[in-house]
């Protein structure tokens, strides 16, 4: 077992900006909530009611969040994964690595999106009740302890400042996902492109 390489979802495996622009342009006009896709987007990472906190929405998080699933599920094929992802995915595990994602998207949508690669994937960690969404490490160290894996032989890779501070406080590495939607202003390693993830996973881990 050559190590544990865990994944954010949205911006690194799959391209899900459309989709979610799609969705909550809906919860704006049912809800009449006047917030720009680009504010919601600021957020993208933490869990949904967590940002509907961070974006002062005081009431109907409950009804919010069921339209928005409603409205993504219903313009799925707009969701594509990356261009190389799946096949590096794929060499991953036939060079032994045990592979997870950690995401703030609910459990319904990630099983539904995911499907083309559920094959790959030992480890899956959705919000739940008992545990503290990212930027908290709870999800992160969960599968670890599933696994058995020493935390120095695992890494997380994300796209935004979120997934570095889940990565920091679990005290395992983090690869930022250059192709994703976040910037992060850190030190640590940069993975410029999807063709770049395999090499740098044998590099560091």
């Amino acid at each position: 077992m050559k190590g544990l390489v865990l994944f954010d979802l949205d911006g690194v495996i799959i391209d899900s900006k459309d989709n979610m622009q799609y969705a909550w342009q809906s919860v704006n006009r049912v809800f009449n909530l006047e917030i720009s896709f680009n504010e919601y987007f600021k957020y993208i990472g933490i869990p949904f009611k967590d940002i509907l906190v961070q974006l002062k929405i005081t009431k109907n998080h409950n009804n919010i969040e069921k339209l928005y699933k409603e409205k993504s599920f219903y313009n799925k094929k707009s969701i594509t994964f990356y261009a190389g992802i799946i096949d590096a995915l794929t060499h991953l595990t036939q060079l032994g690595y045990t592979l997870g994602i950690v995401t703030s998207k609910d459990q319904d949508r990630v099983s539904d999106v995911i499907q083309p690669i559920d094959h790959l994937i030992d480890y899956i960690e959705t919000p739940c009740k008992d545990l503290k969404g990212k930027p908290h490490p709870d999800h992160i160290l969960r599968i670890i302890e599933a696994s058995g894996i020493s935390k120095d032989k695992v890494v997380y890779i994300g796209d935004m400042h979120v997934d570095c501070l889940a990565a920091t406080k679990a005290e395992i590495k983090f690869f930022h996902a250059k192709w994703g939607y976040g910037e992060v202003n850190t030190d640590n390693i940069v993975i410029e492109s999807i063709e770049c993830l395999v090499p740098n996973i044998q590099k560091y881990l």
